[in-house]
């Protein structure tokens, strides 16, 4: 669940590495010792008062025996502030080091895809397969009144009237589809699991409204605890997730795109996620059937990816063989983004990419649904890791991989 005061993982902000001080050269130094020590004999030389013997005991002391001894001082006095720098900078790149593993080993930390259930314009389950097989949902539709041609994936039963009623009737018919496979899973799996539920949908109805419908049709004591999350980012909201461990051990996602008058190349969809922390269901009969690690807000755009990579171990792996998936990422920032993956040695396979926009269009507000959906789908099936990029409010990256190989 979103928690706003907690910040994501950043190896970034982590300070930098100390260099060790350069060690002390001998040589120099015996140079140095050498020319203070012929220095002072020559002053004493020179200075010793001329009623005073030059052979004596006392004369010998202060021109060769107490600038050697301060000589020397001065030299461990040198080697002792070296080692105490030394000291702390290998004590300072230590802890930098397990800070380090630390931050990766809980950046590393995957939620689990347990199960899903949708309504797309093409179907209710391997929606995967279906687009990878040439299913596309946006079909041309002509409005009489615009005397145009629209290219809209829409869910049955169509836009009619155009009004919140009609948009409230069939969200309601389509939550009443997704219902009886969402309710027998809650009481077969999840009855005694802690869990919470998000809700993000387009604002045509009040979150009271949509509220409503979700009781009405899902009438389930487990999923009284609902949020509405209308500012989140994307899949941002597993990463506040997984950083907050006083929450919940299972997460539903609802995510709702539904369109009160036509858009050009969008796709309608209902969609429910059934996320798990890593260690919930051991011991359980629930099979999870993908990880979902850490998704990555690109600001910098090598270091986000870097990090996104890392996160699926993907760097760990040494390995660039993953699908690639892509939605509503305008073709400059697709550029780079290719650009910057061959720079950091994990380049695109094109015969392993996907763009879902001409195909599955728009998904708007359940983009991240749909391209978690897609992803763990395809890593199920076919045991291949997986990267999301997309946009919502801001570009982001997420790596998905199969539990096989993770």
């Amino acid at each position: 669940m979103p928690v706003k005061n907690k910040m994501p993982i950043n190896l970034h902000l982590i300070p930098d590495k100390k260099t060790d001080p350069l060690p002390i050269n001998k040589m120099i130094w015996l140079v140095f010792l050498v020319c203070f020590i012929l220095l002072v004999c020559l002053l004493s030389f020179l200075l010793w008062p001329v009623d005073e013997v030059k052979n004596s005991v006392w004369f010998w002391c202060c021109s060769l025996l107490f600038p050697t001894v301060f000589g020397l001082m001065l030299y461990g006095l040198r080697q002792l502030s070296y080692e105490n720098s030394l000291t702390y900078i290998r004590h300072w790149n230590d802890n930098h080091e397990k800070l380090e593993k630390e931050l990766i080993k809980k950046g590393q930390e995957p939620v689990h895809f347990l199960e899903s259930f949708y309504c797309t314009p093409i179907g209710e389950s391997n929606l995967c397969q279906a687009i990878i097989n040439g299913e596309e949902p946006l079909k041309p539709i002509y409005l009489a009144e615009y005397r145009t041609t629209v290219s809209l994936g829409q869910l049955s039963p169509a836009i009619g009237k155009r009004n919140n009623n009609e948009y409230a009737e069939r969200l309601e018919v389509l939550l009443k589809k997704i219902a009886p496979s969402l309710n027998n899973s809650l009481n077969k799996n999840y009855k005694e699991a802690n869990l919470k539920v998000r809700i993000k949908h387009d604002g045509i109805i009040s979150d009271s409204d949509v509220l409503l419908l979700w009781h009405q049709v899902l009438n389930h004591e487990q999923i009284r605890d609902v949020i509405f999350t209308s500012e989140d980012d994307g899949l941002l909201w597993i990463d506040h997730w997984l950083d907050d461990k006083s929450s919940t051990d299972i997460a539903i996602s609802v995510e709702i795109h539904l369109l009160k008058e036509p858009l050009q190349n969008h796709v309608e969809s209902v969609s429910v996620l059934i996320l798990g922390r890593a260690d919930w269901y051991l011991d359980r009969e629930v099979t999870p059937k993908a990880a979902i690690h850490r998704p990555v807000k690109i600001d910098n755009l090598t270091e986000s990816l870097t990090d996104a990579l890392r996160w699926g171990k993907l760097v760990e792996q040494g390995s660039s063989d993953y699908f690639f998936w892509h939605s509503q990422v305008s073709p400059e920032m697709l550029t780079e983004v290719t650009i910057t993956l061959d720079s950091v040695e994990h380049p695109i396979n094109q015969g392993k990419s996907f763009d879902l926009d001409p195909t599955f269009g728009l998904p708007d507000k359940a983009v991240g649904n749909i391209a978690l959906i897609l992803a763990c789908e395809k890593a199920y099936s076919e045991n291949e890791n997986q990267l999301i990029l997309l946009r919502d409010s801001s570009y982001q990256v997420c790596t998905v991989r199969p539990l096989s190989v993770h």
